[in-house]
């Protein structure tokens, strides 16, 4: 019997999340995407963004995959995964343990599964849309916070999962790619709380923008006069 798309993306998360934890304290084979040197990618990025697609293509061959090391497959469906094998990359280089995993089902734009896996705190993170969102099975909200809490952890997809469970009060970039923010901004809409553009606009998930993240009372502080 063939998973669901849900269970696919809880189990892929905890087992590349895993093996990423296993290999933490290697020295890593590292290669750069850019010229500056800013944007790394590990043996273990390659290696876990490989076993994800290799699923998703087993079990869904229909659907298109978007992930950060390349592994795009079916790039015009409507119905496409959107993946980050490891966020946090340069923690993770550096024996920071602040990196997870982030896994997103996106319908029509509108993201259907959200997960996200954080290895070293043992903590699994799920969305679905109009299911609410959950860490380790339990209900988590947004912070009630009408001040602003945030810290550049060097993962975007954990810093959401911490707003969407109340750590922080709200998340913003002036740059994101989607598979910085598809899997959180999920689970912070189904924790109670708001994602959108710093234009206060509808996010898209196939190309990359600012991005803001926070509950209804951080929302009306920070566009108050927006039209």
């Amino acid at each position: 019997m063939g998973l669901s798309r849900l269970e696919l993306a809880k189990k892929m998360a905890v087992e590349v999340g895993d093996l990423a934890h296993a290999r933490f304290k290697e020295t890593h084979s590292v290669l750069y995407k850019d010229i500056l040197k800013t944007d790394p990618v590990t043996d273990v990025d390659r290696i876990c963004e490989q076993m994800i697609v290799a699923s998703i293509r087993k079990y869904f061959p229909e659907d298109g995959i978007l992930g950060e090391e390349g592994g795009s497959y079916n790039a015009n469906t409507q119905n496409f995964w959107v993946i980050d094998p490891l966020d946090g990359t340069q923690n993770y280089m550096h024996h920071l343990p602040l990196f997870c995993v982030s896994i997103c089902y996106v319908e029509h734009n509108v993201p259907q599964i959200g997960v996200i896996y954080a290895p070293v705190f043992g903590e699994l993170y799920v969305s679905t849309k109009g299911g609410g969102a959950t860490l380790n099975g339990q209900k988590i909200t947004v912070s009630a916070e009408t001040y602003d809490f945030s810290r550049h952890l060097g993962t975007s997809a954990l810093s959401l999962s911490w707003v969407a469970c109340g750590r922080l009060s709200y998340y913003k970039a002036h740059e994101l790619f989607p598979w910085d923010f598809a899997a959180g901004a999920l689970m912070v809409e189904e924790a109670g709380g708001i994602a959108c553009t710093l234009e206060n606009t509808p996010l898209t998930f196939f190309q990359p923008q600012s991005f803001f993240a926070s509950n209804q009372h951080l929302k009306t502080k920070h566009f108050e006069g927006t039209k």
